[in-house]
């Protein structure tokens, strides 16, 4: 099984493949390093986008609350209002 491994002497940056047994310890911990880092990169992307997500649905909950509270006035008033005429 080959292991993707990125060149840096072809000028084009295609991909080569690599035989496992071919790898040395040094570049088998930078791989390991570059994938975990891309993992953890890819995981913070994943955890702003649910802050995001979250904060949208906190604004909706208040804006709908502020409306809802503001229409009880409008209909308390009016209702005062009218029945005291």
């Amino acid at each position: 099984m080959a292991v993707k491994k990125f060149s840096r002497d072809t000028s084009c940056g295609m991909e080569r493949q690599v035989h496992p047994r071919r790898l040395t310890d040094q570049s088998f911990r930078k791989m390991i390093i570059e994938k975990a880092s891309a993992t953890e990169h890819a995981l913070s992307l994943n955890k702003r986008e649910k802050n995001r997500q979250y904060r949208l649905e906190a604004d909706l909950i208040v804006g709908r609350n502020l409306f809802c509270m503001l229409f009880g006035l409008y209909g308390i008033i009016n209702f005062h209002y009218t029945a005291n005429k």
